[in-house]
């Protein structure tokens, strides 16, 4: 349930800034036209010019560079589409980011260009204006739903290192906004979960048996000699000092 209503939002995220993208990029942004000759118009004759992909490749190539935003919509949405597991909030909101920017971008372009035609005897703003507005502005819309269906994890997940030697252990699964989606194991990415009541320190490592105690010596062999030079025990039928070499 917790995937079908995040695939019907990303779903509709995806058609609509498929729909924007393809009207900013293949119709007209704007247009205007200049009056040639006398008056009445009857006999002048106007010439018309377009911000298209179609009429100019430096138009193309900024509308294309400008579409990069809504692009960049297309391929989270298509993603969250296909598998609503794989994204994560952090990933939406850029998507989201994205899609105000664009927004941004489609209002700062038709200011641009009404004050740079502003002396044109006549201009409109086309379906690549409005088409690209009103696509961002609902993929907005729809990405911000999808958004609050993700939740942000705590940070470090699992065991860390303390300073006691041992590990502290946090919770793995926060409350899901849905409690549908850990039903499935690729949505456990974390491993099982852990109860905040199970959470506890490990006790530290032992300390080892000698730690800041001498290196106990050797007790003495029972009827052995000891070495002149180092005092070492020596068992019955040795010649030499096993410690230091010293013949006895």
């Amino acid at each position: 349930m917790a995937e079908d209503s995040r695939r019907a939002l990303f779903l509709g995220a995806l058609v609509f800034s498929v729909s924007g993208l393809a009207l900013l990029l293949l119709t007209d942004f704007g247009g205007w036209y200049e009056y040639h000759g006398g008056y009445p118009y009857d006999y002048g004759y106007r010439t018309y010019d377009y911000i298209s992909v179609w009429e100019s490749p430096l138009y193309g190539l900024g509308l294309l560079v400008l579409s990069i935003p809504l692009m960049a919509c297309v391929f989270t949405s298509l993603r969250g589409l296909q598998n609503p597991g794989y994204l994560s909030r952090r990933k939406v909101s850029l998507a989201f980011g994205a899609a105000i920017l664009q927004m941004c971008i489609v209002v700062v372009g038709a200011i641009v260009f009404v004050a740079a035609v502003g002396g044109a005897d006549d201009w409109w703003l086309g379906a690549g204006f409005y088409g690209s507005a009103v696509g961002a502005f609902l993929t907005i819309l729809f990405l911000a739903k999808a958004r609050t269906t993700y939740v942000d994890y705590p940070y470090p997940f699992g065991p860390v290192p303390n300073v006691y030697g041992g590990y502290q252990y946090f919770p793995q699964n926060p409350l899901p906004a849905y409690p549908q989606d850990y039903a499935h194991s690729s949505q456990q990415p974390y491993g099982p979960q852990i109860q905040p009541q199970e959470m506890s320190l490990m006790p530290p490592a032992p300390m080892p048996q000698y730690y800041g105690q001498s290196q106990p010596q050797p007790s003495p062999v029972p009827g052995a000699a000891f070495c002149t030079n180092c005092g070492h025990p020596i068992p019955p039928g040795d010649t030499f000092c096993s410690n230091c070499g010293q013949r006895v």
